[in-house]
C-alpha cells in the first residue's frame, strides 16, 4: 500500500518522508479501521457504502484479505442460486442503505463478476417497481467511477432478461396447465372439480412474471393466488398453477439472469471468463 503512495519530503522540519493518497479521506480511514479491526468489513449488517469504500481501496492497494472478505459479504446479498437469495442469512446482513446500482459499479470497476447479474436485476426491479430512474451513487457523484457505465449496463440487461422472461413463457404455452381443453375463456379443469382457470388470471400471472413490477425471485411475494383469481380454484389446479410459475422461475433464474448479462450460465459467471453472448432466448 505504502508503495503505492506518493512520497514527499515531510513538511514537519524533519528528514522523514510522507506518503500521500490521493484518495477521499473516508475511504483511507476505513481501510486502516479494516486492518486494525479485523472484524470491521464483516460487521452484520455493515452498510453498502463502508463495503463499498472498503471493497475499492482493498482493490486498488492490493490488500488481498479484505478484499475477498468484501467480495464474500457482496456474494451473499447479491447470490447466485434462489436458495441463497431467499435465505434467512442474507436477510440478516442486508443493509439499510442497500443499493444494487452500487453492487454493478462496484462489479465492473473492481472485476466481481459474481455479483453482477442479481445487482441489474435488482436495479432495474428497483426503477420500474418504485417508478425510480436509475440514480447515480456517491463514487459516481465523486469521480470514482465512470458516470454512465452501470447505467448503461442495466439498460441493456433489461431488454435481455425481458425478452428471455416473454421467450420462457411462451415457450410453456403447451404445458400444464394451459396445454387443457379450453371453452368459455377458461382452461378447464383435468379432473372436472373446478370450474377451471379463467384466461384473465392468466394474464394477470404472466404479467407478474414479466412485468418487473414485483420480484418473481422473492418467495414472501411470488404469487398471491387469491389476488389473481384462484381462490376458488380446486387443489389439483392450485398445484399445476405452482408448478408452472415454480418451473418460469427456476428457468428465468438459472438461464435468463447470467444470459441478460452476455454468460450462458451462472458457472461461465464465477469462472471469471469475459461474456461471450448478447443474450439468449428461453
Amino acid at each position: 500500500m505504502l508503495v503505492v503512495g506518493s512520497p514527499i519530503e515531510s513538511t514537519l522540519g524533519e528528514r522523514l518522508a510522507t506518503v500521500t493518497l490521493p484518495d477521499p479521506t473516508e475511504d483511507v480511514y476505513r481501510l486502516l479501521k479494516a486492518l486494525y479491526f479485523r472484524l470491521y468489513a464483516t460487521e452484520r449488517p455493515q452498510n453498502m457504502e463502508v463495503l463499498a469504500s472498503l471493497l475499492r481501496m482493498a482493490t486498488k492497494y492490493m490488500v488481498d484479505n479484505l478484499r475477498k472478505e468484501v467480495i464474500a459479504r457482496l456474494e451473499i446479498l447479491f447470490p447466485d442460486t434462489l436458495e441463497k437469495y431467499n435465505s434467512q442469512d442474507r436477510k440478516a446482513v442486508t443493509p439499510p442503505d442497500f443499493d444494487p446500482i452500487i453492487a454493478v459499479e462496484l462489479s465492473l470497476a473492481c472485476d466481481v463478476p459474481a455479483i453482477l447479474p442479481t445487482a441489474l436485476y435488482l436495479s432495474i426491479l428497483r426503477e420500474n417497481a418504485h417508478s425510480l430512474s436509475i440514480g447515480l451513487s456517491k463514487a459516481v457523484q465523486m469521480g470514482i467511477f465512470p458516470p454512465l457505465q452501470a447505467h448503461y449496463r442495466c439498460l441493456s440487461f433489461k431488454d435481455e432478461f425481458r425478452t428471455f422472461t416473454e421467450s420462457a413463457i411462451t415457450s410453456a404455452y403447451n404445458e400444464p396447465p394451459w396445454a387443457c381443453r379450453y371453452k368459455d375463456d377458461r382452461f378447464a379443469c383435468s379432473t372436472n372439480k373446478c370450474y377451471g382457470i379463467p384466461v384473465h388470471s392468466k394474464r394477470a400471472l404472466e404479467l407478474r412474471l414479466s412485468g418487473l413490477h414485483h420480484d418473481m425471485f422473492l418467495d414472501s411475494t411470488f404469487l398471491s393466488l387469491e389476488k389473481e383469481g384462484y381462490a376458488h380454484l380446486c387443489p389439483s389446479c392450485l398445484e399445476k398453477i405452482k408448478a408452472y410459475q415454480s418451473a418460469i422461475r427456476s428457468k428465468v433464474w438459472e438461464t435468463g439472469l447470467p444470459s441478460a448479462c452476455g454468460w450462458r450460465t451462472w458457472g461461465d459467471v464465477k469462472s471469471g471468463r469475459p461474456p461471450t453472448i448478447k443474450g439468449a432466448t428461453a
